[in-house]
C-alpha cells in the first residue's frame, strides 16, 4: 500500500505533490506525513515568501525592513497589552498587525491551514497587485514543512538577532496576540545571506525542499465544500480569530451565501418531491 495516499508527484529538488478533493482525503496526507509538520493554507499558489519580500518592484519595504520595525514598536508602545519584550516577539506582534515583516504564517494545527485556503470563494482571474498565473488560479493549496529541531527558535530572549540570520528559523512564539492562539501559530523568519541582501529565495526553491517541503493541492471546486465540512467541526472565524471581529465573520458567514456555494444543494427547495 502506498504510504502517501493522494500523491501526484514526487521529483528531486522539488517537494512533493498532493490533490485532495474533500475534508477526509486531505486528514488522510495530514495523517500520512505524520508529526514534526507545520502547515500553511494559501487561497492560491502563490511562493512562499514572507511579505517583506513580495511586490518589491512597487515598494521600499527590503530597503526599510528595520526602520519600519523601529517605527511601529515605538508607535505601538501603548498598545502592547500582550508586554512584548525581545525583538522576536514584537516581530511576531508587527506581522499578525499587518506589517510587511520576514515572518511567514504557519500554522501547527493542519484544518486551521486548510481554513484559510478555502475561507474565501476561489480566486479566478488576475488582481491588479498580485498577478497570479493561470496555473495559480486553479487551486488552493497547503503547505506541509517539516521542522528541523536545530532551526527552532522556542526562547526568544537567547535567539539570535532576527534581522542578522542567513538560514530560515522556525519561531514558536510567545503569544503577544491572541490570534497567534486562535491559529495555532508559528512562524519562518526568513533570512539573507551577506553576499545577496537584496532578496529573499522561495522557501520551495532552496535545496532540500524535497525533503521539507510538501504541497496539498485543493481544485478550486472543492472550496465551498470543505469550506462547509470545517464550520461543521468549528473551525471557523471565531475560533481562528478570537474577539469581536473574529465573531461577527462567524455570524456573517452563517447567514450569507458565498458566491461559490450552491444554494440549490446545501438548502433544497421544500416543493421537491420524495
Amino acid at each position: 500500500m502506498n504510504r502517501f495516499p493522494h500523491l501526484v508527484s514526487q521529483q528531486d529538488s522539488r517537494p512533493r505533490e498532493f490533490k485532495i478533493g474533500n475534508l477526509l482525503q486531505f486528514i488522510e496526507v495530514a495523517n500520512a506525513l505524520g508529526e514534526s509538520f507545520v502547515f500553511r493554507g494559501q487561497k492560491l499558489d502563490w511562493e512562499l515568501l514572507p511579505s517583506i519580500a513580495r511586490d518589491i518592484g512597487r515598494s521600499g519595504f527590503l530597503n526599510n525592513e528595520q526602520e519600519m520595525y523601529w517605527e511601529f514598536r515605538n508607535h505601538a508602545i501603548p498598545f502592547n497589552t500582550a508586554n512584548a519584550a525581545t525583538m522576536w516577539q514584537w516581530l511576531a506582534l508587527a506581522q499578525h498587525s499587518g506589517l510587511p515583516t520576514r515572518l511567514l504564517d504557519w500554522c501547527i494545527n493542519p484544518l486551521v491551514a486548510l481554513w484559510f485556503a478555502v475561507k474565501e470563494p476561489p480566486q479566478t482571474e488576475k488582481h491588479p497587485q498580485e498577478e497570479p498565473s493561470p496555473q495559480q488560479c486553479g487551486h488552493g493549496v497547503v503547505w506541509a514543512l517539516h521542522v528541523d529541531k536545530s532551526e527552532v527558535v522556542f526562547d526568544s530572549e537567547n535567539a539570535p538577532d532576527p534581522f542578522g540570520i542567513e538560514k530560515t528559523h522556525i519561531y514558536y512564539p510567545e503569544h503577544v496576540s491572541a490570534n497567534i492562539t486562535g491559529q495555532t501559530g508559528v512562524f519562518t523568519a526568513h533570512g539573507r545571506t551577506e553576499s545577496d541582501d537584496t532578496e529573499f529565495l522561495p522557501f520551495e526553491s532552496e535545496p532540500n525542499a524535497d525533503i521539507i517541503l510538501s504541497k496539498i493541492r485543493i481544485p478550486n471546486s472543492a472550496f465551498w465544500h470543505i469550506r462547509y465540512q470545517l464550520a461543521n467541526i468549528n473551525i471557523n472565524y471565531a475560533t481562528v480569530f478570537p474577539g469581536l471581529v473574529g465573531i461577527a465573520n462567524r455570524i456573517r458567514y452563517m447567514n450569507q451565501f458565498s458566491p461559490d456555494e450552491p444554494t440549490d444543494i446545501l438548502f433544497p427547495s421544500d416543493t421537491q418531491t420524495s
